[in-house]
């Protein structure tokens, strides 16, 4: 089972980065409605909403697409 997915804000504009949030048992929410934060805070409940990417977390997109404090949190977390 994949533990974390990549998300991003419902404020989210092309240039913003992505970020990485813990899943719970119900999987992503690709249509909306997270139901965790961010591993950086940003965003989710409480703060907003937001949903989950349909994209696999990589190397790739962790140097390049995803928030600073989101990538610490990860490798933290996964390493």
């Amino acid at each position: 089972m994949v533990e974390y997915s990549l998300c991003e804000s419902a404020y989210a504009g092309p240039q913003n980065k992505w970020h990485i949030r813990k899943l719970t048992d119900v999987g992503p929410k690709f249509g909306g409605g997270i139901d965790t934060p961010s591993l950086c805070g940003l965003i989710g409940p409480p703060q907003g909403n937001g949903w989950d990417i349909n994209v696999d977390i990589t190397e790739h997109h962790l140097d390049e697409n995803v928030c600073k404090h989101c990538h610490r949190e990860y490798r933290l977390a996964t390493y």
